[in-house]
């Protein structure tokens, strides 16, 4: 199966909300240079805190949006009992493509050359970011000069979510602020016991755990890297400055960066059977975080009628939530 066209995304989860009106809405959160839509999917009730999770700001980088569409409609699949717990004691915001023109056009920066993810405000030019035009990390004239990254940060001060997820691909590893220093930062001891409580439920659902650690000191392989020793294992320095998760943590929000797969845009195929697996214990383990009390039942499940992405949900095993109001 190949990747889905922008158009096709945005229709599968405007499909969801027609499925389950009581627990999927969405706003045009802002609009890209070329004047595309950037929605905004809000999943569950909205009762304790907000996770907010956005894929795509490097529009060449589509497996996330892949990822996170197949996890949007897990929560649907009545296949386990956290996903009901999650639809009815916490709120997941869903930005499917932060990016759409580039999304569209296969590029990683905006139509005006500027990478996104250097472009937030917080540290910006610093390290890891370009003055030249033509460079891939090039941060722009001015901080939010684009429209894609002002979206992006009013949902930070407009929803003020607990948790921040940004979805990214190239290489297989979770990340924490800072980006701009290797200063550990305040919540570091939060931080890894979050990194340690996926880590095991990966391995108790039977899947391979990702690495993580701070952003400039994570290890990765790559062909040339400039490496430091840290507590006995060998870390690149990768210094990024003007970035969204160091600008959300600044506003104090928990953050991450989860950069999905190596290569950006494996098959399909195994997306679905490797990735996405691999991707259910971080999106579960966080929302577990942004849980409030125990809500009354006010549900069932019945089985579903209408199909998805060309498939029947009954078909693939799934169910239909309807309201008992």
């Amino acid at each position: 199966m190949p990747y889905h066209t922008l158009e096709e995304l945005i229709d599968l989860y405007l499909t969801l909300e027609r499925e389950y009106p009581g627990y999927v809405s969405h706003e045009v959160a802002g609009k890209s240079t070329q004047n595309r839509d950037i929605y905004l999917f809000k999943i569950g009730k909205d009762r304790g805190d907000k996770f907010l999770i956005e894929a795509s700001m490097h529009g060449n980088e589509h497996s996330p949006a892949e990822v996170l569409y197949l996890y949007a409609k897990w929560l649907f699949s009545g296949s386990e009992d956290i996903a009901e717990e999650i639809l009815n004691r916490m709120q997941t915001l869903i930005v499917p493509v932060a990016n759409p023109d580039g999304f569209v056009s296969n590029t990683r920066k905006t139509v005006n050359g500027v990478d996104p993810n250097r472009n937030f405000p917080y540290k910006w030019c610093q390290c890891g970011s370009s003055t030249n035009p033509s460079s891939p990390t090039y941060k722009g004239r001015e901080p939010l000069s684009e429209p894609e990254t002002v979206t992006v940060h009013n949902l930070f001060e407009r929803y003020k979510p607990k948790w921040y997820l940004s979805m990214h691909s190239g290489v297989e590893v979770i990340a924490y602020p800072w980006c701009y220093t290797n200063t550990p930062p305040p919540h570091k001891d939060y931080y890894d016991k979050i990194c340690m409580d996926i880590t095991n439920l990966a391995r108790e659902r039977g899947v391979e755990p990702y690495r993580f650690g701070q952003v400039p000191l994570y290890k990765v392989d790559l062909a040339e890297p400039e490496y430091v020793h840290i507590g006995g294992q060998q870390m690149i320095i990768y210094c990024c400055s003007g970035v969204s998760i160091d600008d959300s943590y600044s506003m104090g929000i928990y953050s991450m960066v989860l950069e999905v797969s190596s290569p950006y845009n494996p098959s399909y195929d195994r997306i679905v059977n490797h990735y996405f697996p691999r991707f259910l214990p971080i999106a579960i383990t966080i929302s577990k975080e942004c849980f409030g009390p125990t809500p009354t039942p006010t549900r069932t499940f019945v089985p579903a009628l209408v199909g998805l992405a060309g498939a029947s949900m009954a078909s693939m095993g799934m169910v239909k939530l309807a309201e008992r109001e």
